[in-house]
């Protein structure tokens, strides 16, 4: 589910010649507009490794309300089976190479 959000939230890169007929306002109010969703994104990145960082739990960071299950290859164990199913990319954006089901002891 999040993959295709991520996939359906991007937009082709303009090419070239495309770039060459935009005004200089034009190309002004991209720039802005790319550097507030770059600072969103660190904003995020900062916010969900604070609250990690400070909550420990055993809850899945992404639903908050079933256990953790999942660990991924990059070393990553914030997830439930349900929301780790389908994912691609861990939430801190590391490439989902392999998914381990954890069982409590």
């Amino acid at each position: 589910m999040l993959a295709s959000l991520e996939d359906n939230a991007r937009i082709p890169a303009p090419s070239a010649s495309e770039l060459a007929k935009l005004s200089d306002a034009a190309l002004a109010t991209i720039s802005a507009e790319a550097a507030a969703l770059t600072a969103s994104v660190f904003r995020e990145d900062g916010r969900r490794a604070a609250l990690t960082a400070t909550s420990p739990t055993n809850e899945c960071v992404i639903c908050n309300e079933r256990p953790l299950q999942v660990a991924f290859g990059c070393g990553h164990f914030c997830a439930c089976e349900v929301c780790a199913t389908g994912l691609w990319k861990c939430i801190w954006r590391a490439p989902v190479t392999e998914q381990r089901r954890i069982y409590p002891s």
